[in-house]
């Protein structure tokens, strides 16, 4: 139980943050930020699109390098993926017992412009067998297939948030103040890994 809630913080604190999983696509329902953060314009996006294609099209990297993470109660692992001496993506994997967390960031031109995020709140916690089901009562056993996945894609330019994405929020506009916390809690995580690199 104390591990659950452990995890449960750690996910809620990410959820205001925020890989080896990348999306294949962009949806199209944008959420709108509300007035003092406008959506740019669609070239910036076509750029930041074009480059997570191109990112995500690399094949051999020149040097991944790994670090363990111990955030979340199972711990994670974070890749730091060079192509020459330029960092261009970190993907970071966070792992509980009822629930997982995978972020990637990507980089354009040294600077952050894309964060993808998923998040797995799993059906049961990872320990959760035919015997533990029995014991509970319950009719369930963990199954990674029933987990509910929620994705989060956000968008930067010159180090502001430009575009939030959320799948279980579409068409919600968010208030500025959500907004300019969520730009501040992924440029710290951001940041956090370059410092530790």
């Amino acid at each position: 139980m104390k591990n659950t809630i452990c995890f449960l913080f750690c996910i809620l604190v990410y959820l205001g943050c925020t890989t080896s999983t990348s999306p294949k696509e962009e949806t199209k329902t944008d959420i709108q930020p509300s007035r003092s953060m406008p959506q740019k314009g669609g070239k910036s996006i076509s750029v930041i699109r074009k480059n997570f294609q191109k990112i995500n099209a690399i094949e051999k990297w020149t040097r991944i390098e790994e670090k363990e993470l111990w955030d979340s109660a199972e711990g994670g692992i974070a890749k730091l993926h060079y192509q020459g001496d330029s960092l261009r993506k970190i993907t970071a994997d966070h792992f509980g017992e009822s629930g997982k967390l995978l972020n990637e960031y990507y980089l354009l031109n040294g600077e952050l412009s894309f964060v993808f995020e998923r998040v797995y709140q799993y059906n049961r916690p990872i320990y959760w067998d035919s015997l533990t089901m029995k014991e509970m009562n319950d009719d369930q056993v963990f199954d990674l297939d029933k987990s509910e996945i929620t994705e989060r894609r956000c968008y930067f330019e010159s180090g502001k948030l430009i575009r939030y994405l959320d799948s279980k929020e579409k068409g919600k506009v968010f208030s500025d103040d959500f907004l300019i916390k969520e730009q501040n809690s992924l440029l710290e995580t951001f940041e956090k890994f370059l410092k530790e690199k």
